[in-house]
C-alpha cells in the first residue's frame, strides 16, 4: 500500500528477481527439510557454523523468495517468519560454549542480512520487495535477544543506512516510509539505552524538520501520501530526545493549531508533545501549547 502514494511503478517484467536454488525446488531426498534442520542446529549453538551451507540456505532460499514477483502477497508473512524464527528468537539457558557458537552464527546472519537487504533496497527490484527489505533492516540488532529480556541494542550500521535513504534524491516513497518506521524503533529504544550519537540525531532531526517544512507535496506524491510521511516524521521527532534549539518542536507545534491541515496530522503533532524531554535545554511553552490543544480538542469533538 505504501507504493500507492506516488506514481505507479514500471511493468513487473522489468524488475529483477533472485531464483530459488534448484536443489530446494526439486527438494530431492528432503533436501530443504534437512538443510533447515542443520541450520537450526547451528543457530542454537549445537554445531559449529558452516558458512557455505549457512549462506546458501539464506541467500538462495529464504532471501531469494522475498524477491520473487509471484510471492509479493506473502512478503509480510515471510518477513515475520524469518525474524521470529531467527533474529528475534531469544537465546535460552545453554552452556557457555553453545552461547559462543550461537553468537558466531547470530553475528554472521546479521551481517549477511544487512548486506543482502541493502543490495535489494538499492537494486532493480519491485518497490514492495525493496520496502520489505528496508523493514527487515530496521529490525536488525547488534546483539542477540536473551532470557531474561534486556533492552535491544539496534544495529548502528542499519540506522546509518536508513538515515541515508531519507536523503536519496528521487527516492521511492515506500522506502522513505520504511526508513521512518525503522528509525522510529531505533530512537524509541535509544531513550532506554542511549546508543545513538548526537551527530546521527541531528541528521535525523534535519530530515524531519525539512519534511514538515514542505507544506505542499513534491511532484509525483499526492497530499494523503505526503501527510502520511509527515506523521511518521513527527513521531520520530517527538521521541528523539533533547531538542536544544527547539528545531523539531518549532516544526511540529504550528500543525496543532493549523485548521487547514489534516486532522490526523494535527492529532499526531499533539500526541508527540508527551514524548518531549523537557529540561533546561528543551522547554515547551506550556500556556500557548495548552491553548492550542484545547482548541484542537473542541474542533475534534465538533467534527
Amino acid at each position: 500500500p505504501a507504493s500507492l502514494a506516488q506514481a505507479q511503478p514500471a511493468p513487473e517484467a522489468a524488475f529483477a528477481q533472485v531464483p530459488t536454488a534448484e536443489v530446494y525446488i526439486q527438494n530431492e531426498n528432503n533436501r530443504l527439510r534437512r538443510d533447515a534442520a542443520e541450520i537450526s542446529e547451528m543457530w542454537e549453538g549445537m554445531t559449529a557454523l558452516d558458512e557455505e551451507k549457512f549462506d546458501a540456505y539464506f541467500t538462495y532460499y529464504v532471501f531469494a523468495r522475498m524477491t520473487q514477483l509471484d510471492k509479493l502477497a506473502q512478503l509480510e508473512a515471510m518477513r515475520v517468519q524469518f525474524l521470529n524464527q531467527y533474529l528475534l528468537k531469544k537465546l535460552g539457558t545453554i552452556n557457555q560454549n553453545e552461547k559462543e557458537v550461537a553468537k558466531v552464527a547470530y553475528d554472521h546472519l546479521v551481517a549477511l542480512t544487512l548486506d543482502t537487504m541493502q543490495k535489494i533496497v538499492n537494486g532493480n527490484f519491485h518497490p514492495a520487495v525493496r520496502y520489505n527489505a528496508l523493514l527487515v533492516i530496521g529490525r536488525l540488532d547488534g546483539s542477540r535477544p536473551v532470557i531474561p529480556l534486556t533492552v535491544p541494542q539496534p544495529s548502528s550500521a542499519a540506522l546509518e543506512f536508513m538515515v541515508g535513504q531519507l536523503g536519496e534524491a528521487g527516492q521511492n516513497d515506500a522506502l522513505r516510509l520504511a526508513a521512518w518506521i525503522g528509525i522510529l524503533r531505533h530512537v524509541s529504544l535509544d531513550r532506554h539505552n542511549g546508543l545513538i550519537d548526537n551527530t546521527a540525531k541531528e541528521r535525523i532531526r534535519a530530515h524531519g524538520v525539512q519534511l514538515l517544512g514542505q507544506r505542499e507535496p513534491p511532484a509525483g506524491r499526492n497530499l494523503e501520501g505526503h501527510v502520511w510521511l509527515q506523521r511518521r516524521a513527527i513521531e520520530v521527532l517527538g521521541v528523539l530526545g533533547a531538542d536544544p534549539n527547539k528545531q523539531g518542536l518549532n516544526a511540529i507545534a504550528p500543525y496543532i493549531q493549523d485548521e487547514t491541515s489534516f486532522m490526523s496530522l494535527r492529532l499526531t503533532a499533539a500526541r508527540s508533545l508527551k514524548y518531549y524531554c523537557e529540561d533546561n535545554q528543551t522547554e515547551i511553552p506550556t500556556v500557548s501549547a495548552a491553548h492550542s490543544l484545547g482548541v484542537l480538542a473542541v474542533q475534534a469533538c465538533q467534527n
